[in-house]
Formats: C-alpha cells, sequence, structure tokens
C-alpha cells in the first residue's frame, strides 16, 4: 500500500488536478456541444505539455512558476 501511495503521490505532483481541468476544459466543454469536432490526440498532446512544464516546478519548487505556466494554458 505504501508503494501506491508513494506512486500516486508522483502522479499528482506531475499532472496536477486543477491544471488538467484549466487545461481541457475546452476539450470537455466541446464534447458536450458536439463530440465530432473533439480530437483523441489534442488530448494527449495536452498532456504531454503538462508533463514538459510540470516537471521543471518539481525540481524549482516556486509557486510563481506554476501559476505562470497555468495562466499560459489558460490563454
Amino acid at each position: 500500500m505504501n508503494k501506491l501511495n508513494k506512486i500516486l503521490t508522483a502522479l499528482k505532483q506531475i499532472f496536477p488536478p486543477y491544471l488538467l481541468l484549466i487545461i481541457n476544459y475546452p476539450l470537455i466543454i466541446g464534447s458536450f456541444i458536439n463530440f465530432d469536432l473533439i480530437d483523441s490526440r489534442e488530448i494527449v498532446l495536452n498532456f504531454v505539455w503538462v508533463i514538459v512544464f510540470t516537471i521543471p516546478y518539481g525540481f524549482i519548487k516556486k509557486k510563481t512558476y506554476y501559476r505562470s505556466v497555468v495562466l499560459f494554458y489558460f490563454i
């Protein structure tokens, strides 16, 4: 059980839930409007970019970096 908690904690650091919600919000709303407009590759690309931007946050540990990344994704 301890190993599972460590894995879940690491995944939570790599994929912060609020960041994933902000990034995928347009895709979620778009899927309710017209599912044919949403491509699954967009979701995969979002996850790849999340990894690219959150791994440096894991090393730096500064909230300003994290907030700037969230702002960048939101814009």
